[in-house]
């Protein structure tokens, strides 16, 4: 990481662990109280340990969303969406 990267290790307010999820996946989270801004940031760990899920998101220039996700604090609540997105490749699955 560097100065202006950050990355968070989220997990659920229930204790209970993500989704499943796939590599190439992203998480979306509401910006702030802001119920229609969101932002799409793609999912830095592996998909074998989903209790606890990271994104690294990069500080842009006047970014809404990176300055905002800059701005948080270890506790800090926020809301994330199921993990989405088609871009995976099947042979990267985790076995089971």
């Amino acid at each position: 990481e560097c100065a202006n990267i950050v990355t968070l290790r989220l997990r659920r307010a229930n204790g209970q662990a993500f989704p499943e999820f796939h590599p190439g996946q992203f998480l979306s989270l509401q910006i702030g109280a802001d119920v229609k801004t969101t932002r799409s940031y793609s999912i830095s760990s592996s998909a074998v340990n989903r209790n606890n899920v990271q994104i690294s998101v990069k500080r842009l220039p006047d970014g809404k969303g990176s300055g905002w996700v800059h701005s948080l604090n270890v506790g800090d609540r926020l809301l994330a969406f199921a993990p989405s997105g088609h871009f995976h490749d099947a042979e990267l699955e985790p076995s089971t």
